[in-house]
């Protein structure tokens, strides 16, 4: 039996970015049941010419970003 390492990496590499796309649809989750912004919102404000950055998850209002 031969290992190739390049193999080994690629599948580690595979794991790794199925487990994080997991946790992130994990994560999105929870923002949409409590409320927050989630990925759509980042894109959506994109195409509308900024960022509204109003409010994060600790509830402190922030100020709002445009993109010139």
């Amino acid at each position: 039996m031969d290992h190739d390492p390049r193999e080994e990496e690629l599948d580690s590499l595979r794991l790794a970015l199925a487990t994080f796309a997991l946790r992130l649809d994990a994560f999105e989750a929870r923002l949409k049941v409590q409320g927050g912004p989630t990925n759509t919102d980042a894109a959506a404000s994109k195409t509308s010419g900024h960022i509204d950055a109003s409010s994060d998850l600790s509830g402190q209002p922030q100020r709002k970003l445009t993109c010139r």
